[in-house]
C-alpha cells in the first residue's frame, strides 16, 4: 500500500482540527478572567511530534484538548512555521482558557510577533488591555510571571526601548536561579549602556534610592572618565562603598573588575610613529595634535600621564629598525605608524616585545586567517599591556585602529534594515574610492537580506542630473512618452513617473556634491524617498544654516567629536587650534582616542565585551584585534545637523530566552 507523504497528510489533518475547533470556539460561552480558576490537569510531559499532539488534541476534551494545541504551536514555532502557529491561535477562544493556558497563549502570541520582528505587537498583546493580563497577571504562578516579563524586556529591547528592558529585568532578577540572574544582569548591562551619558545622570539622579538606580549610577561611570583611568577607578570605589550589596557589585562587568588591576599599571613612555614630511604629513600633524590635546588634558587631573616622543617614519628606516631603535630607547608602547604599507610591515614582527597601536589597518591579515574566539590571556612583561596575547590572526600585542569609510557603509547598511527597509538605490562618485565604499556597503546589506535594485555612478564635472535619472528610470519614463508620441503622431500629455521600487537612497558625495543632489532628487519625484549618507558629506556646525539647507532631510552617521560638544577635550582642542582644518578634524579625534585607549589594551583585550566610548565612536576590539566603531546618527533639519540616536543606541536583535530556569519548566517543554 502507498503511504501519503507525511507533509501532505499533517498539513490535510492540521486544516480540518483549525476549522473544527474554530468552529466550537464560536459557541464557546465567555467567561469572567477575574473568576475563572484552572480546570483539568496539566499535561507536564506532551508528545514531542506535531501529529501526536494533534491526536491527542482531537480525543480530549477541553482543557486539556487547548493545552495539547498550544504545544503544537509551540513546536511549530519553533521550526520558523509561525502562518501554521497563528492559525491554531486564532482558532481557540482565548476567553474561555483557564489562567494558566492564558498566560501559555500569550506567551506563543507574543513570541511569534517577536520571531516576526513586530515587537510593538508584542507589547501590545502584553501591556495593554487587549487580554487584559493585568488584571489576574497576579493569580498566575511564578513561572508564567517571570516567562512573560522576561517575553516583554526582550520585546523592548527589540523595539529599541532600552531603558524599560532594563527596568523590566531588575524588577524580576531575583526570582531567577543564580545561572540565570548572570546572563540576565549581562543583558541589563547591555541595555543600560546603550543609553546617553546624559540620559544616565538624569534618570540616576530623579530615580529612589534604590536596585535600579545602583545600575544607573554604575552604567554612569562606566561611561564617564573615559579620559582618566584614574578617575574612572575612584568613581568605581565610591559606588562599590555606596552599593556592596547591589548585584552587580556581587557580579561585576568584566571591564570594572580590570580596572583595578590596571589602574595603576600603564606604559611610562609612548613612541608616536607618525611620517613628518610627505603627502600624509598634514593628516600625520591631525592626529599628533589630538594626541598632544588629549595628553594635556589628562595632565590636568592626573600625575601618570606618560612621556611621549615622536619618531619620523617618513624617512628611510624600517619599521622593525624603528621599533627597534624606540624600544631600545625604553618605549612602553607605540602609537602609528599610519602609512598603510608601514601597517603591513609592522604586522610581520613576529612577536613584539611591546604593544603596538598602529593607526591604519592592514590590506589583509598576516597569519593564518582562521578565527579563535578563545579568551585571551596576558603574559609577563615589564609594560602592563605588553605581551597581550589575543586569540586572533594578528600578531600579538598588535592592534589596528582607524577611521575606514568602509565602517560607515556598515552603519548606514545596519541602520536602514533596523529601520525597516528592504530595497535600496546607490549613488557614488565615479572614483576608485566611490566604487570600494559602494561595493562595501552592497556586501554588508546583501548580508543582511536586503535588495539593490539601482545604483548609478556620477562625475560633478557632468553634472547631477543625468544620472539621478537613470537611477530613478526617469529616463526611460521619457523616452516611452518620445516612442509612444511619434508612434501615435498627435500631441500627448504625460506624467514622467520614477521607479515605485526604492525603499530608500544610499549617497556617498561630499556635501558640495549632496547640496546639488539632494534638490535633484525632489525635482525627479524622489522628495520623499529617504536619503542615507555617511560621514563625508558632512563638514561640521556652522553660524549660518544656509548652506545646508539644500541637504535637508539627509539622515547621515558621524562621529561623536563632529556631533557633540560634551567631550572634556574638546575645549582645549579649540583653545590651541581656534579654526582647525574640517577635512582633518575627525583625524584630530583619532589622536584623541589613539591616547585614550593607551591604558585600556589590556582591559579590552582580556575582556572582548568591554567598549570605550571615545571621540570617534564606541570602541570594541574583535576577534583580529581591530577596532570596530559604532557611530552617532544624524539628520539634517533646517540645515543643522541634529543627532536622533544617541551613542551604541542601535537595535539589535532580541536576545534568546533565559535557559535552566527551573521554574519554568512546570509550565513549557524546554
Amino acid at each position: 500500500m502507498t503511504k501519503t507523504p507525511p507533509s501532505f497528510s499533517l498539513r490535510t489533518f492540521f486544516t480540518l482540527l483549525a476549522v473544527a475547533l474554530l468552529s466550537s470556539a464560536c459557541v464557546t460561552p465567555s467567561s469572567d478572567v477575574n473568576t475563572r480558576e484552572p480546570t483539568g490537569t496539566l499535561i507536564t510531559q506532551p508528545p514531542a511530534d506535531l501529529a501526536s499532539l494533534f491526536e491527542k488534541a482531537r480525543n480530549s476534551n477541553a482543557p486539556e484538548r487547548e493545552q495539547y494545541l498550544l504545544y503544537a504551536v509551540k513546536q511549530l514555532r519553533t521550526e520558523n512555521r509561525n502562518p501554521e502557529a497563528q492559525k491554531i491561535l486564532s482558532s481557540l477562544s482565548f476567553s474561555a482558557l483557564p489562567l494558566t493556558l492564558k498566560a501559555f497563549y500569550i506567551t506563543e502570541y507574543a513570541e511569534i510577533a517577536l520571531s516576526n520582528n513586530l515587537p510593538n505587537i508584542a507589547l501590545n498583546a502584553l501591556t495593554s488591555n487587549q487580554f487584559n493580563l493585568f488584571d489576574y497577571f497576579d493569580r498566575l504562578d511564578p513561572a508564567s510571571q517571570i516567562q512573560l516579563s522576561e517575553i516583554k524586556a526582550r520585546a523592548y529591547q527589540a523595539a529599541g526601548n532600552f531603558l524599560a528592558s532594563a527596568r523590566e529585568r531588575v524588577y524580576f532578577n531575583p526570582l531567577l536561579n543564580p545561572e540565570n540572574q548572570i546572563e540576565n544582569e549581562v543583558i541589563i548591562w547591555q541595555n543600560l549602556n546603550r543609553l546617553s551619558i546624559q540620559a544616565l545622570d538624569t534618570l540616576a539622579i530623579n530615580t529612589p534610592t534604590n536596585e535600579f538606580r545602583g545600575w544607573l549610577e554604575l552604567a554612569h561611570l562606566n561611561k564617564s572618565h573615559q579620559d582618566s583611568i584614574d578617575q574612572q577607578y575612584q568613581a568605581l570605589n565610591l559606588w562599590l562603598a555606596r552599593w556592596s550589596t547591589h548585584a552587580g557589585a556581587h557580579n561585576l562587568p568584566p571591564n570594572l573588575k580590570l580596572l583595578s588591576k590596571y589602574a595603576d599599571l600603564r606604559p611610562k613612555k609612548i613612541a608616536l610613529f607618525l611620517p613628518l614630511k610627505g603627502k600624509l604629513a598634514k593628516p600625520a600633524h591631525a592626529i599628533q595634535n589630538g594626541i598632544l590635546a588629549a595628553h594635556y588634558t589628562a595632565l590636568q587631573s592626573s600625575s601618570n600621564a606618560p612621556e611621549i616622543k615622536l619618531y619620523d617614519t617618513s624617512q628611510a628606516i624600517p619599521m622593525d629598525s624603528l621599533y627597534q631603535q624606540a624600544l631600545n630607547e625604553g618605549a612602553e608602547l607605540i602609537i602609528g605608524p599610519l602609512e598603510k604599507q608601514h601597517v603591513d610591515s609592522i604586522l610581520k614582527i613576529p612577536s613584539p616585545a611591546i604593544p603596538i597601536l598602529a593607526l591604519n589597518y592592514a590590506k589583509k591579515p598576516s597569519r593564518n586567517p582562521s578565527r579563535n574566539l578563545g579568551t585571551p590571556t596576558l603574559t609577563h612583561t615589564s609594560s602592563p599591556t605588553a605581551n597581550i596575547k589575543p586569540s586572533v590572526s594578528a600578531p600579538h600585542n598588535i592592534f589596528q585602529f582607524g577611521l575606514l569609510p568602509e565602517d560607515d557603509a556598515r552603519q548606514v547598511a545596519l541602520k536602514a534594515w533596523q529601520d525597516g527597509h528592504k530595497n535600496v538605490a546607490i549613488l557614488h562618485p565615479k572614483s576608485a574610492w566611490g566604487a570600494r565604499v559602494s561595493q562595501a556597503f552592497i556586501h554588508y546589506w546583501t548580508e543582511l537580506g536586503g535588495q539593490v535594485v539601482s545604483s548609478n555612478e556620477f562625475d560633478p564635472k557632468h553634472g547631477f542630473s543625468k544620472p539621478v535619472k537613470q537611477l530613478l528610470n526617469v529616463d526611460k519614463s521619457e523616452q516611452r512618452a518620445r516612442l509612444l508620441r511619434r508612434k501615435l503622431k498627435v500631441p500627448l500629455e504625460f506624467s514622467v513617473r520614477r521607479r515605485k521600487d526604492i525603499d530608500y537612497i544610499f549617497l556617498l558625495a561630499t556635501p558640495k556634491q549632496a547640496r546639488q543632489i539632494k534638490p535633484t532628487l525632489a525635482f525627479y519625484y524622489a522628495n520623499k524617498v529617504p536619503v542615507y549618507a555617511t560621514a563625508h558629506l558632512y563638514q561640521g556646525p556652522t553660524k549660518s544654516s544656509d548652506r545646508d539647507r539644500d541637504m535637508n532631510g539627509i539622515i547621515f552617521c558621524d562621529i561623536p567629536w563632529m556631533l557633540e560638544t560634551s567631550d572634556p577635550v574638546k575645549p582645549a582642542s579649540l583653545n590651541a587650534w581656534p579654526t582647525p582644518i574640517s577635512r582633518y578634524e575627525r583625524l584630530l579625534a583619532l589622536g584623541v582616542d589613539a591616547y585614550r585607549l593607551h591604558p585600556r589594551l589590556a582591559i579590552l583585550a582580556a575582556a572582548p565585551s568591554s567598549k570605550v566610548y571615545g571621540a570617534t565612536g564606541v570602541l570594541t576590539l574583535d576577534d583580529e584585534n581591530r577596532f570596530q566603531r559604532n557611530l552617532l546618527w544624524a539628520k539634517i533639519v533646517k540645515g543643522k545637523a541634529q543627532v536622533i540616536q544617541s551613542v551604541d543606541n542601535q537595535a539589535g536583535p532580541s536576545p534568546a530566552p533565559l535557559k535552566n530556569n527551573d521554574q519554568t519548566k512546570r509550565l513549557l517543554p524546554q
